[in-house]
């Protein structure tokens, strides 16, 4: 019940605070916000380092052992670690970082920034943690706290100052803060055993962490390198009416998300005993997967233009030859959140690495050739194109797992 009042309350804020942002900020601005958000997401899953899939999965290993105190003790240093060196070079290569993209006014966004990819990743890092524990609840408060300062705040400043980008960034920044006093208070209340052990598990998690980087690396950069090719190729203006039919689909998965917090954890323990039944929990989790957002796929390919219409205004319903391409991408990749779960929990992160570069590679071929020639519509086209070769590959890989003997039933 947690997992989809987290998920559910995540994805009322989500559309909210975006259908203020598209509404307020108009498409130039937007498209201008767009392309910074793409940049700064990037950079957040850079500075991830893998740590947060490392510590949600020895968490959920080690779950009421006496190593759980080590896990947690580890992981939150190497998390601040991370994520302050990070910050310190996010900050210091905004202006290049800027001038490559070909937007040298996002400059001083990207330095101002710097503290709020800080605490993005300590954000980030209590959600991984509170779903290792299956503590859903905190979850449920920690999300509450990130979206509904961020609506909050943005929603005040835009409206009482001025609707500037530059104004998300503090108000942003300020709800994050929120957010991570609260998962520190949340996990300061929960009981752990002593940290002993903790200077060994540094090596083993950051050894698990690398391959997990790397996977999430490729992937985050594949489902923001078509707005910023976009963007560079084509100005801000399209870029902003692609990416506002684009986050119409980003947080669809949030359902099959919440479906994966309160079960994939289990699959940690997969073993020849319960192969059978773990075997039969994953077909009835995908066919399940297949029927709600295949059904949510399919009305936003019929119903792209009316939707964009209702939710953003007439200025964005020619984004809607995008949005209908897009349907397929939600499709793939709410599929792809339990085949990377699923070979998360059974230690495959270099198999995850392998496909993510895969996809990748599908991505950018996809995007080159067809962003010149179709704009918006090829951007969704190669967006959608990479997650359908990334969740096949993964799928491949959890079938050997799951049927190592191909005797399918």
């Amino acid at each position: 019940m947690w997992s989809f009042s987290t998920k559910g309350i995540t994805f009322l804020l989500f559309y909210a605070l975006q259908i203020l942002l598209v509404r307020r900020l108009g498409v130039a601005d937007y498209g201008l916000w767009s392309l910074f958000y793409s940049a700064f997401t990037v950079a957040l899953f850079v500075s991830d380092f893998g740590i947060n899939s490392s510590a949600r999965r020895y968490i959920a290993e080690h779950e009421g052992t006496p190593c759980a105190g080590a896990v947690l003790s580890a992981s939150l240093k190497l998390r601040a670690l991370a994520s302050g060196i990070c910050a310190v070079v996010f900050a210091l290569i905004a202006k290049p970082l800027a001038a490559g993209l070909g937007q040298p006014a996002l400059a001083p966004f990207f330095a101002a920034a710097a503290p709020m990819l800080f605490l993005s990743g300590a954000v980030e890092y209590y959600k991984s943690i509170f779903v290792g524990m299956r503590r859903i609840n905190y979850n449920f408060i920690v999300n509450s706290l990130e979206y509904g300062f961020k609506l909050l705040f943005g929603g005040l400043l835009l409206y009482h100052l001025s609707a500037k980008p530059g104004n998300l960034i503090i108000a942003f920044t300020a709800a994050l803060l929120f957010a991570a006093c609260g998962g520190y208070y949340l996990a300061s209340k929960i009981k752990c055993p002593a940290a002993h052990g903790a200077p060994a598990l540094y090596g083993e998690m950051l050894r698990y962490a690398g391959p997990i980087f790397t996977a999430v690396a490729l992937s985050t950069a594949m489902s923001e390198l078509d707005t910023l090719v976009l963007g560079a190729m084509r100005g801000s203006y399209e870029a902003g009416l692609y990416n506002a039919a684009k986050q119409i689909v980003i947080k669809g998965p949030h359902l099959s998300v919440a479906i994966a917090m309160g079960i994939m954890p289990g699959f940690a323990r997969l073993n020849d005993s319960n192969r059978p039944k773990m075997r039969r929990l994953f077909s009835q989790l995908m066919a399940v997967n297949t029927m709600l957002v295949g059904a949510a796929a399919l009305i936003i390919a019929v119903f792209a233009g009316k939707i964009l219409l209702l939710l953003y205004g007439a200025k964005y319903v020619p984004a809607a030859p995008a949005l209908r391409l897009l349907a397929v991408f939600l499709l793939a990749v709410s599929y792809s959140v339990y085949l990377v779960n699923f070979l998360e929990y059974q230690g495959m992160a270099k198999k995850i690495a392998l496909n993510a570069a895969a996809a990748v590679a599908v991505n950018l071929c996809a995007i080159f050739l067809a962003v010149p020639k179709f704009g918006g519509v090829g951007a969704a086209l190669a967006l959608s194109a990479g997650y359908a070769a990334f969740s096949l590959l993964c799928w491949l890989d959890v079938r050997k797992l799951l049927y190592p003997n191909c005797a399918i039933e």
